[in-house]
């Protein structure tokens, strides 16, 4: 089967039309396998233990490239509805506040340890000076570690507000940690990051 329209993107992926009801999250081209297994691993993780997230499919392979199925969910990203009602902010910051706390009271035994997914990217990341890597690895170390579950990316473009209540998408970066690290993550995205287009 080829995958139908594309109705979204992102920096690991597209999404597609697939089947009835479903949606094809299509790595692009590069991206290992083990980030698609470890994505569906946590997303099914999450739905089992009462976490909005999607119902999650096969994982498969479309042209060489690794894909997941999903449920096809509808309804506009919490982002969205912030940015066309800045007035719902408040309820919406409390909403996901909530989202994410119900997310940590799961453990995540499965997941791949968030200390060593952190340790990773500090030692990839081509701009940090080594002595500042090397400082940064020395604070990771002596971080407490935890076994709850944490999202990894979460901010309201992440959060669709759908018919059946709102759903926490894109699990790619989930793993096992602390909670507080995870919070950390969410406070750094709310002020550093840049909202997409429009």
């Amino acid at each position: 089967m080829k995958p139908g329209e594309r109705i979204g993107y992102g920096a690991t992926a597209d999404i597609y039309a697939w089947g009835d009801g479903q949606v094809l999250k299509l790595l692009h081209e590069g991206m290992p396998a083990e980030h698609a297994r470890e994505e569906a691993e946590a997303t099914r993780l999450a739905y089992a233990a009462g976490i909005p997230a999607p119902a999650t499919g096969d994982l498969i392979e479309v042209d060489g490239r690794q894909a997941i199925v999903f449920e096809r969910l509808s309804g506009p990203s919490m982002l969205q509805r912030i940015g066309a009602r800045p007035w719902t902010l408040p309820r919406y910051a409390r909403l996901l506040a909530e989202l994410q706390v119900a997310t940590h009271r799961s453990s995540a035994p499965s997941l791949p340890p968030l200390r060593r997914r952190l340790a990773r990217n500090i030692e990839w990341n081509d701009s940090l000076p080594e002595p500042t890597k090397k400082a940064v690895l020395n604070v990771l170390g002596r971080l407490p570690d935890g076994d709850c579950l944490c999202h990894g990316d979460l901010h309201p473009d992440n959060v669709l507000l759908t018919p059946r209540g709102p759903v926490i998408i894109d699990w790619t970066t989930a793993a096992r940690g602390n909670r507080v690290a995870d919070l950390a993550r969410t406070c750094l995205l709310l002020r550093l990051g840049q909202a997409p287009e429009g």
